[in-house]
């Protein structure tokens, strides 16, 4: 048995000084291949020596393991080391199996299943059965064995250069293992070959005491070289671009001595961050966006490609603006549509979730927001669309982005055109309309279509899927253009697609041009003329363009550039343009024409300069520009993280329910209470304000009682406020609310100390006295126009101005008044802004509540505006309003019990019979007509009350809405002047209001030239 060990020992170490000779080849080799681009001569040591003694070292550790195993096998007996190796590789195959059948179509268990079990039985058959037979070749014919394992080790390195290069990290670790074994076979083979020549251990005593020494020596440099490559990035780069195994040995160096950090700048200005005027107006058209799977901008003609693949796309290239360099955010369909239809970077954001307890964010998406302002919404796109990382979507999967009416399946592009033309028959003709379809074609496997021959290698297949998109998509644009003239068309594709470039195949791998690259066209006939835009911009952009376009106010987190600008200047304005894209080992920024190249995984930053090297083939010495670009990805990266709500680096240590609730997680609250009572004062402190900001009544409880004992001051201050804004079922005492108060001059506390004292007035505490409740409400009137920005603040703050106003003394209401008009511009507070105007009464409002009135397109603000512009003092305006608005196509509303809230303000009109009555019947009334009377409007039963009118000898029937009851009467009065008498009875309840309507039309959309500023974004 010693004999055996030793001579174990000595193979072993004599396999690591062949291991450490061949790696310290290949790193001159890959030195000298190198050739200009090593720096230096610290930059070529690392190269030359440092990698290899990394590499060599980490080794040895696979190599005693594998060695240490056959020594097991052979101390068996035959048929037993053969059912060893059996089971062995048959549980080592498991793993890989299940990483190479993660593909889309090997998803399904009829096919995954038997080809995990197929390759496990391979595998054992493999070891079982071809590894003894191999082994007796071995014995027969050394030599031959010895150039097999030459061959293995080859050809193992080969398949992991060129085989689903970048896919299936498994599958490539594997293969390492094999060229591993291969070593081990070329070693043996030799040890074999030396131990014949010699006949005797000396041979093999020198050739161990070599190892032994290499071994030390590589122990000895393997911290120095670790050290070495830590400083030098391009060292890293080129050894992780032109070797497979010295690559694996930086990945490992950069783990171990770790280089500076690529965020290392992340407090640097946010290059994202731009407050631009709105430029174009697109209000009034409707808007068609169209995405095509995998599509290559260098493939479509408009582009430059020569092959006719795209013709349709070329026609709204040549009437519309092509954006010579756009960029998807993550060339992967899941990631890069979640982006595109949020205006968000999903990556940085899904992994600073995954480090911080996740499941707390709610996006705001395209449709939903367009659905807010009276837009029908539609999508047609393929299941596959969320085959990558779906459970990370979960909550963008289940309300399917939105979208009011969604088809989800495969369809080829004529298809989908069919159904594109049978949605918009049946769309109704007054409504805008917002339709995204996203075509699945030029999707791997390519296929050769009929209609679009180009050969039959892999581009030609390529080049055919997308000119069958291509024709698709024309159609899809002369169908929605045949019926919606004057629409917003915007054509891009959610990613590009590699062929080789850079070592990698499809897409989802690296951030170089072939993948992330991808063609963006934007066509408004009469909105935007011709033109070609070359700085970069990025889909995420496309968000907050179409919402200043359309006037829609952009939620806060939505990240990218308006490109308003680029679109409506004939000539470009001043600046370079940046994008931003990564996948999960790299990132890449674009300015101009330099491109920033990442690699997470070496933290190497190679910088290329698109404009002398097109392919980014040849990376630039570094220098201030790559420092430069590198601060601004930091910049972007800690944007994310800022505008989600994680406030620092150290989120990822906080207790999970505090990160929860710091996202706004209200139902987090009472998790977060429970911190209260933790030991380390800061997260008692940070669990405090939290609880302030979220003003979770279930709380109320777990804060009274830790007001009482927290002896933090700092905490105690957010408690007293937070003790107010909770108090729901134990109202707040004097003391408490005077507590808050007192706190309202005090910083960092002093807006929230200020909304909870209008909160505790409004829910009837006792009132901390007129100069304080003027003090809280200039306050919150100063803070009132940032914290809009937040919808539920903004509606928080706007419910307690009046009720401060009443209460307080000393103060004018001029500078709230000015406030709330300003805010009368967002939709999301218009309504309340309004409401709170009206409360507060003051005559300056009207004349903008009525300017809003009158040109107000979302018809739930309708009736509240009416009301509103009737309490500050225009009732006989707001009821001429409400009578327009009563007696369009579809009536706002609301509109209808208005009428009896503003007519005792008002000279009662002769078109309204105010009546007031409390019996169930009403007199025969005279009433004149409004205009050409076709609907006949009836207020003040109750809900599901049957109403009767009888009107000149016919008789109508209706039921009590929510909103009074409205009889059509279609177009019997039209251009009567005379009084209508009209007979109206109730089975239940009075009637206080009947009025006789005339149908009108609804409000334009917006002249072209129309007002820029109006309905800004807070």
């Amino acid at each position: 048995m010693i004999a055996e060990l030793r001579r174990l020992g000595w193979r072993l170490l004599i396999a690591f000084a062949i291991a450490a000779f061949a790696l310290n080849f290949e790193g001159d080799r890959v030195l000298a291949a190198a050739g200009a681009e090593i720096a230096g001569e610290w930059d070529g040591y690392a190269v030359a020596r440092g990698a290899p003694a990394i590499a060599s070292l980490a080794f040895f550790v696979p190599l005693l393991v594998i060695v240490a195993f056959s020594a097991f096998v052979t101390l068996l007996d035959a048929r037993r080391g053969r059912v060893a190796w059996a089971v062995a590789m048959a549980l080592i195959a498991v793993p890989f199996a299940l990483e190479l059948s993660t593909g889309r179509k090997a998803q399904v268990p009829a096919v995954r299943l038997p080809f995990v079990l197929g390759v496990t039985a391979a595998s054992a058959v493999l070891a079982g059965v071809v590894g003894p037979l191999a082994i007796a070749a071995w014995r027969r014919a050394r030599w031959l064995a010895l150039a097999g394992g030459f061959a293995t080790i080859v050809t193992a390195l080969e398949l992991d250069r060129r085989v689903l290069p970048r896919l299936y990290p498994l599958f490539h670790h594997a293969l390492i293992v094999v060229a591993a074994i291969g070593f081990v076979l070329v070693a043996q083979g030799v040890i074999d070959a030396i131990e014949e020549w010699r006949r005797g251990p000396r041979a093999l005593d020198a050739l161990a005491l070599i190892g032994l020494i290499l071994l030390s020596v590589s122990v000895r440099r393997v911290g120095r070289g670790g050290r070495d490559l830590a400083k030098f990035d391009n060292a890293r780069r080129i050894v992780d671009e032109q070797s497979p195994i010295l690559a694996r040995a930086a990945a490992l160096a950069a783990r171990r001595w770790p280089p500076p950090p690529l965020d290392d700048a992340a407090d640097g200005p946010d290059p994202l961050a731009q407050s631009t005027a709105r430029a174009i107006d697109a209000t009034g058209r409707d808007l068609l966006l169209v995405t095509i799977d995998a599509l290559r901008a260098d493939h479509v003609g408009a582009y430059g490609y020569p092959r006719k693949t795209t013709p349709a796309i070329d026609a709204l290239a040549a009437e519309g603006v092509l954006f010579e360099r756009a960029y998807t955010a993550t060339p992967h369909t899941s990631y890069a549509v979640a982006s595109l239809m949020t205006g968000k970077y999903m990556r940085p954001i899904l992994a600073l979730e995954a480090a911080s307890g996740g499941g707390r964010r709610v996006d705001e998406t395209w449709a939903g927001l367009f659905r807010t302002y009276g837009f029908r919404t539609a999508a047609l796109y393929p299941p596959a669309l969320w085959a990558v990382d779906s459970s990370r979507f979960a909550a963008l999967v289940e309300r399917k982005l939105d979208f009011e009416y969604v088809k989800e399946e495969f369809a080829r592009p004529d298809l989908r055109a069919k159904q594109v033309g049978e949605w918009l028959a049946a769309a109704p003709p007054g409504k805008p309309l917002f339709l995204w379809v996203h075509l699945f074609e030029p999707h791997e496997p390519y296929v050769a279509h009929e209609a679009h021959p180009f050969g039959d290698a892999e581009l030609d297949r390529y080049d055919s899927e997308i000119a069958a998109a291509d024709a698709g998509l024309g159609a899809i644009v002369k169908s929605f253009r045949a019926t919606r003239p004057g629409a917003v068309v915007i054509v891009s594709a959610d990613h590009g697609e590699a062929f080789g470039e850079h070592g990698a195949r499809y897409h989802g791998t690296t951030v170089f041009e072939e993948q992330v690259r991808v063609p963006l066209v934007i066509s408004a006939p009469g909105l935007v003329a011709h033109r070609r835009v070359d700085r970069p911009v990025q889909l995420v952009d496309l968000l907050p363009t179409v919402l200043s376009a359309y006037a829609i106010p952009k939620p806060p987190r939505v990240r990218g550039v308006d490109l308003g600008e680029l679109l409506a200047s004939r000539e470009p304005p001043p600046g370079e343009g940046v994008a931003f894209a990564e996948v999960e080992d790299m990132a890449m920024l674009a300015r101009g024409s330099l491109r920033l190249v990442c690699n997470r995984r070496t933290a190497t930053c190679p910088l290329y300069d698109l404009s002398t090297d097109p392919l980014q083939l040849q990376a630039l010495p570094g220098d201030a520009r790559a420092d430069r670009l590198r601060r601004e990805m930091a910049a972007i990266i800690a944007g994310s993280a800022r505008l989600e709500g994680f406030a620092g680096s150290d989120a990822a240590s906080w207790p999970e329910a505090l990160r929860r609730g710091y996202a706004g997680d209200r139902d987090a609250a009472v998790d977060v209470a429970g911190l209260l009572d933790d030991v380390d004062v800061a997260f008692r402190r940070r669990a405090a304000e939290v609880l302030v900001r979220l003003a979770h009544p279930e709380t109320e409880a777990a804060i009274r009682r830790a007001a009482s004992k927290e002896p933090d001051e700092a905490t105690r201050r957010w408690l007293a406020i937070a003790r107010v804004r909770t108090a729901r079922e134990t109202p707040c005492t004097a003391a408490e609310l005077g507590a808050a108060s007192r706190l309202i001059e005090t910083p960092e506390v002093g807006r929230w100390a200020a909304l909870a004292v209008g909160e505790g007035v409004a829910h009837g505490a006792p009132t901390p006295g007129p100069i304080m409740q003027a003090k809280a409400f200039d306050v919150l009137v100063d803070w009132f126009p940032t914290a809009r920005a937040d919808a539920d603040l903004g509606r928080a703050i706007l419910d307690v101005l009046p009720t401060l106003l009443r209460g307080s003394a000393g103060t004018s209401g001029r500078r709230a008044t000015k406030a709330l008009r300003d805010a009368l511009g967002d939709i999301r507070l218009r309504v309340l802004a309004a409401e709170t105007l009206g409360r507060m009464g003051d005559p300056e409002a009207a004349k903008d509540l009525e300017k809003m009135l009158a040109e107000e397109r979302h018809v739930d603000a309708r009736a509240p505006e009416a009301v509103a512009l009737a309490r500050v003092g225009q009732p006989e305006r707001a009821l001429m309003h409400l009578a327009r608005f009563l007696g369009v196509p579809e009536p706002a509303p609301g509109a209808v019990n208005a009428l009896t809230v503003v007519a005792p303000f008002a000279e009662k009109p002769p078109w309204l019979a105010f009546l007031a009555m409390p019996g169930k019947q009403a007199r025969p009334t005279p009433i004149p007509p409004k205009g050409d009377a076709h609907r006949l409007v009836i207020a003040g039963p109750p809900r599901g009350t049957l109403v009767r009118a009888k009107i000149e000898g016919k008789e109508y029937d209706a039921s009590v809405g929510d909103d009074g009851a409205i009889i059509e009467l279609g177009a019997r009065f039209a251009g009567r002047v005379n009084p209508v008498a009209v007979d109206v009875s109730t089975e239940a309840g009075s009637i206080t209001a009947v009025a006789l309507i005339a149908r009108v039309p609804d409000l334009p959309p917006p002249k072209p030239d129309r007002g820029l500023e109006e309905d800004a974004a807070p």
